[in-house]
């Protein structure tokens, strides 16, 4: 059975064309059950909007419209001198959230 992050990349991959149709080169899109359920200027708003629906951010794969992102990435995060490890799970997957 397909996990949230395969689901997600699916519909991302089915809806993107669309989206660059119909929404604004850069707008924040978030994808959740195979559908846009949120967009905005932001990731600030979108986040919020996304938590307004009752849904966890991490559960969405979010995308800007107009944007041609690879098919995969490495994504290298520099923490500043003594700051540690980050808490929580290592992050996974490429720039749309989904794991390569």
């Amino acid at each position: 059975m397909p996990n949230t992050k395969d689901l997600n990349q699916a519909a991302f991959r089915k809806l993107k064309p669309r989206v660059d149709r119909s929404y604004p080169v850069g707008r924040f899109i978030a994808v959740a059950d195979g559908k846009v359920i949120a967009d905005a200027g932001d990731l600030r708003s979108l986040r919020e909007q996304v938590r307004a629906l009752g849904r966890n951010p991490r559960d969405t794969l979010v995308f800007q419209a107009g944007v041609d992102y690879p098919d995969n990435a490495t994504i290298l995060v520099e923490r500043p001198a003594g700051a540690g490890k980050a808490p929580g799970p290592e992050p996974e997957g490429n720039l749309y959230g989904a794991a390569a």
